[in-house]
């Protein structure tokens, strides 16, 4: 049986918390959307994440079945995001990326995204002004 621990192993979010304005000490989190059944024919999981509090985000999961994992901007108060980049890092060869997708208007990666060391920016034409923003989802094989 394989560990995970999601936020750093599969999805290692390179970033930092914001430091000024409305989004100050925000910051990103990678969380299991749990219950959610990876299929190959639905296009989006955005809208799946089960996460309604920061602090309850499942981070780590034990079994080697598809799982869905939501990357979710997380703030203290209420924000006002248009937009935002980040990066993945993950060294585990036995993790595949069997799909993934931004839960934004529009999407900028880089050329070989989401392969371990490249980013992407995801933008709203309206500011995100929730807690909890989704940004995206990546559908992995532990």
């Amino acid at each position: 049986m394989k560990k995970a621990l999601l936020a750093v192993a599969a999805l290692s979010c390179m970033g930092s918390a914001a430091l000024a304005g409305p989004n100050a000490g925000g910051t990103l989190i990678a969380a299991l959307s749990v219950g959610t059944v990876y299929c190959t024919d639905t296009a989006s999981y955005c809208g799946s994440s089960t996460t309604t509090l920061c602090g309850d985000a499942v981070v780590t999961h034990t079994g080697e079945e598809a799982v869905v994992i939501n990357v979710i901007a997380a703030f203290p108060g209420p924000s006002r995001l248009a937009g935002l980049t980040f990066g993945v890092t993950y060294s585990d060869p036995g993790i595949a990326i069997l799909g993934s997708g931004h839960c934004g208007d529009f999407e900028l990666p880089d050329g070989t995204w989401p392969a371990s060391g490249t980013g992407t920016a995801v933008t709203w034409g309206s500011a995100q002004t929730g807690n909890l923003v989704e940004v995206y989802f990546c559908c992995l094989q532990l």
